[in-house]
């Protein structure tokens, strides 16, 4: 299937990316917004923000979820869309004499990229960038070598511990820089997964304000280091049907065979059969499939059965569970970059099923 064009329109004399069915506004906001996993409350108040006007009702757990409902005390099959919050970070485990601060990651990313990266410290939002010896200074023999964690420092640019420690912490978060833009046709963002399943989300919603169905969507929290808040939303929602709208690797990259690029951008949404932690439920992904043919919705299979989602804890709970994801290059680094065509198409592809469900909903209510 050949790439999608996404269109494009100009504002303030340069390129903008356009979107149908996602308010760009939304995830500009989203991906704006800082939120390592632990550290997710400025999220969830833009989300509530933006999502209140199309929901019944809404609350905040104790470990910090989002639920917002809309019929749900309605009669009938239950299903919840989830996103989860938070992004891939660090966090500061220690201030070195000298000023200098030691950091951990916190979720899974390739320590290679850091280097050279901007980021933000602490709720203060303290400009730092991630230092390492300089090439110059490394031996021949060890520049192939990956780094270590213990190499790196990051330079807020104190003289000495008590200068560092005026400013940060030890426990605060760290994260990457925000500074959304276009890259020709695509969208570039720091967090895009899961803040583009956010915004997804927020645009099904808007679209079936009318639907009377029972729904619910989560957003959760520390889904980047156990998918740890969907445990406690599945088992407090018990939802008969979960769709987890995430974000998946594109790895369309030079030299990457064909069978190992996962998704490419320009061709769908992907929908999941398997991943490292559950097995789609057979019933609901024929749904989706049905649901993407009939809005002629362009789809794709995720062709990898590698990483995990919150789907699983939604399948632990005796639900029906699936995933459809975003096709995104650069997952889990400081910029992350989406075709906005594939985001409308998944966002048209949740629409049609929904709708498709409610049709069978009032058939049943109605005899």
């Amino acid at each position: 299937m050949r790439s999608i064009d996404a269109r494009i329109f100009r504002r303030e004399g340069r390129v903008v990316c356009a979107f149908d069915w996602v308010d760009r506004g939304w995830l500009e906001q989203l991906c704006a917004v800082r939120g390592v996993s632990g550290d997710e409350s400025r999220v969830a108040d833009l989300v509530w923000a933006l999502g209140r006007p199309f929901i019944d009702v809404g609350h905040r757990d104790a470990m910090g979820n989002l639920i917002l409902m809309r019929h749900w005390d309605r009669p009938g099959p239950r299903l919840v869309l989830c996103a989860h919050l938070d992004e891939v970070g660090l966090i500061i485990t220690h201030i070195d004499d000298d000023g200098w601060l030691r950091f951990e990651p916190v979720g899974g990313m390739d320590l290679r990229l850091l280097p050279g990266v901007a980021v933000r410290v602490g709720a203060g939002g303290i400009s730092g960038v991630i230092a390492s010896p300089p090439i110059h200074l490394v031996p021949s023999t060890e520049r192939d070598q990956a780094l270590a964690l213990d190499d790196l420092r990051i330079d807020i640019g104190a003289s000495d511990r008590a200068a560092a420690e005026r400013r940060v912490e030890v426990g605060d978060v760290v994260c990457f820089t925000r500074s959304p833009m276009d890259i020709g046709e695509c969208f570039a963002g720091c967090a895009l997964d899961d803040r583009a399943g956010i915004a997804a989300i927020l645009g099904v919603l808007r679209a079936t304000r009318d639907l009377a169905l029972p729904v619910a969507a989560a957003f959760t929290v520390q889904e980047e280091i156990g998918t740890r808040g969907a445990a406690a939303v599945a088992a407090a929602l018990q939802p008969d049907v979960a769709v987890v709208v995430e974000t998946t690797t594109a790895a369309d990259l030079p030299g990457v065979p064909a069978h190992r690029r996962v998704t490419r951008l320009g061709q769908g949404p992907a929908i999941t059969i398997q991943d490292g932690g559950m097995i789609a439920s057979g019933d609901l992904v024929r749904e989706l499939v049905a649901a993407a043919r009939m809005a002629e919705v362009p789809f794709q299979w995720k062709e990898s059965v590698s990483g995990g989602t919150d789907g699983a804890r939604f399948a632990r709970a005796g639900g029906q569970s699936a995933v459809v994801s975003l096709p995104c290059r650069y997952l889990h680094a400081p910029m992350g970059l989406l075709y906005p065509e594939d985001l409308d198409q998944e966002v048209r592809l949740l629409v049609r099923w929904l709708e498709d469900r409610a049709a069978v909903w009032e058939r049943a209510v109605n005899g």
